[in-house]
């Protein structure tokens, strides 16, 4: 029997696994990441070269949703160009509160998202929810998760990437 704290070890380095591969196969990826002797390699200079070259800049942000009320995950596409969202990593993040499933986003296949777009994923909640803690801590924990853990393959085979924003967008 594997007790939960090794299970999560065990998720966390199959989705490490995972992004190392994808990043591997990926050379339009590490050709843009290249960088010479002092260039700087933060979201900026990637933002810069995706203008050129291949690389889709995801915007990933947490807000109030306006129906449920709850933390949403939401996913902007900030490339000028639409991509093709084809692998989500992780599949599901789980907090106190409840779960945010990636993969719902895939189930009809492979997501379309226009140059501006968003998509955005609901939490499901917990049956039973003893987590009485604030927004802005449950925000903090949320994006702490995305930043650590998440990674998106567009069109089949390129790495986005990423510019995770701190704080709760207010809809």
């Amino acid at each position: 029997m594997v007790d939960q704290t090794k299970r999560t070890t065990l998720k966390r380095v199959a989705g490490i696994g995972v992004g190392a591969v994808a990043a591997t196969t990926s050379t339009g990826v590490l050709s843009k990441l290249s960088t010479s002797v002092g260039a700087a390699t933060n979201a900026d200079a990637l933002r810069a070269n995706s203008v050129y070259g291949d690389i889709i800049d995801i915007q990933v942000s947490t807000r109030i949703s306006p129906v449920k009320n709850d933390l949403e995950v939401v996913l902007t596409n900030i490339s000028p160009t639409d991509t093709t969202i084809t692998q989500l990593t992780p599949t599901q993040i789980t907090t106190a509160r409840g779960l945010f499933d990636f993969d719902a986003l895939l189930k009809d296949g492979k997501l379309r998202l226009p140059a501006g777009a968003s998509v955005s994923v609901p939490m499901q909640p917990h049956a039973v929810v003893l987590d009485g803690s604030s927004v802005s801590k449950r925000t903090f924990q949320l994006s702490d998760a995305l930043r650590k853990n998440m990674s998106i393959v567009t069109d089949g085979d390129s790495l986005a990437a990423l510019t995770i924003l701190d704080g709760t967008l207010v809809s």
